[in-house]
């Protein structure tokens, strides 16, 4: 069976692992997952029956991660026990909205961003430098920076009338390496 969704929990019992996604429990295995809380992924299971339980288990290598939180989930208070009879469901705050909200913007900017800089990759617009060990950083370093200006442009509302060359003034350079 094919899963999709946000991680919710990661947790391990022993040397086992398992994830909750969508309210749902899965064994991962003995490693670690290499996604952390917020990142949605996708993956095929398979049912483990162990005596009269049944379990059901992440297929290894089928794991995707499809998207990347850029922020941590806000958590969610510890459920109370009480002995008083059960009331309605407390309903998300306005705060919870607009974190998503921020969270679908800033992803879209950085989506953006990488867009960008491949371009100016492509164009010989943005300058990497000599040193194979640092070209990776440079890209980083760029996306990021350019992320930052495109959210910063679309919380403040400087995007709806103007592109601001800004970011290609600021781009990060590195010096030509030996």
């Amino acid at each position: 069976m094919s899963v999709k969704g946000i991680v919710e929990k990661i947790g391990q019992r022993g040397k086992a692992w398992n994830v909750v996604i969508n309210g749902k429990q899965y064994g991962f295995g003995f490693k670690a997952p290499a996604f952390t809380v917020g990142n949605m992924v996708s993956f095929e299971t398979q049912d483990v029956v162990v005596g009269d339980r049944t379990y059901v288990n992440v297929v290894e290598g089928t794991v995707v991660v499809t998207e990347v939180e850029a922020t941590p989930p806000p958590k969610a208070a510890a459920p109370v026990k009480s002995s008083a009879k059960a009331t309605a469901p407390e309903k998300k705050s306005d705060g919870y909205w607009d974190a998503k909200d921020r969270k679908i913007t800033y992803l879209a900017c950085q989506k953006d961003a990488i867009q960008i800089v491949d371009m100016a990759l492509r164009n010989d617009a943005l300058v990497l430098g000599a040193a194979k060990n640092k070209k990776l950083g440079v890209i980083i370093s760029t996306v990021n920076l350019i992320t930052s200006e495109l959210f910063q442009n679309v919380v403040s509302g400087e995007y709806e009338n103007e592109v601001k060359p800004a970011a290609a003034d600021n781009a990060v350079t590195t010096e030509e390496d030996d």
